[in-house]
């Protein structure tokens, strides 16, 4: 009997969280090396600045494969119906809600909040937001949200803030992803020794546009909110290994006055209609890439060969 292992990694340093009673994490670090070099162990992270932080602690690159929310269908969403402000953990979200509610005057027949539903009627499932809202609008707290993924599959036209507007929500308050508010042991490096152990073994090769050598480390551009001491280039850069920069047809706004006016121009199959497209046609492009990695990945399994884990 073949045990098949496949870890998709949120991101090493994720795993922190379990063992920050640990003053030396020198037994983490031995536990997945280990892991990592049993005979059927396969891993992947879910967008590329993951990949490349996975590998700036332990020198294992972990193929990307994105989350294309498999359990969902493409839906048909309306092209007349409010836009929904999606519900957010940032500590600004507050302040955002009372200038869109204030100060921009915007009326319910353009804007509805997210929270304000779930505390009427309770989660609502994708399907009837598709059905009710033209648009969402979404504020990302972390790098690579869960929603993201999830609205984007199902084609739901997605208005997110511009750069460098939108760094402050990707990384300030990111602590599971070793943003600047978590322990900094989060953002700590696999000893020498133990990363000689991986490096020697067979690891997706890194992607032709990324530099050699790299001009920012992976991880201590999260050491700081500051944007002083070269922190805002150093932003730019990994920003465009986000799954906000990678997906095409995202509706970008460069302020909360850009915002409003977009929603309400945002309206009906002329303007609704291409970007669906879009969005269909990157899932689709996604989704066979995924779905590829896994079968290659059972492939692997169940040949006689010894596996090999170089799959991209």
């Amino acid at each position: 009997v073949v045990v098949v292992v496949v870890v998709v990694v949120l991101c090493f340093v994720v795993c922190f969280v379990c063992f920050m009673f640990l003053q030396d994490l020198s037994q983490l670090w031995k536990w997945t090396v280990r892991f990592l070099a049993a005979p059927f162990v396969w891993f992947c992270a879910t967008h590329r600045l993951m990949a490349e932080q996975v590998h700036a602690q332990t020198g294992a690159r972990p193929a990307y494969v994105p989350l294309v929310a498999l359990h969902l269908q493409l839906q048909q969403s309306s092209e007349n119906g409010p836009a929904l402000l999606w519900k957010s953990a940032h500590p600004s979200m507050h302040f955002l809600r009372a200038l869109l509610q204030t100060s921009v005057h915007v009326a319910e027949a353009l804007l509805m909040e997210h929270e304000s539903l779930l505390e009427i009627s309770g989660p609502w499932p994708y399907e009837d937001i598709a059905a009710q809202f033209r648009a969402v609008v979404l504020f990302p707290h972390v790098p690579n949200p869960i929603s993201l993924s999830d609205l984007y599959a199902m084609s739901m036209p997605l208005f997110v803030p511009a750069e460098p507007f939108i760094y402050r929500f990707l990384w300030d308050v990111s602590n599971p992803f070793a943003g600047p508010d978590g322990d900094p042991r989060k953002r700590s490096r696999m000893p020498p020794e133990l990363r000689a152990e991986l490096v020697r073994r067979p690891w997706p090769q890194p992607p032709a546009d990324l530099a050699d050598p790299l001009p920012y480390d992976a991880l201590a551009f999260l050491e700081s909110t500051s944007i002083a001491e070269g922190r805002l280039q150093q932003r730019a850069y990994w920003y465009q290994y986000t799954e906000f920069a990678e997906l095409p047809a995202l509706l970008r706004f460069t302020s909360v006055a850009d915002l409003v006016l977009r929603l309400a121009t945002f309206r009906g199959a002329a303007a609704v209609a291409p970007v669906r497209a879009q969005m269909r046609e990157a899932t689709a492009v996604r989704r066979a890439a995924a779905v590829a990695w896994y079968a290659a990945v059972l492939h692997c399994v169940h040949s006689p060969s010894a596996p090999d884990r170089d799959l991209e």
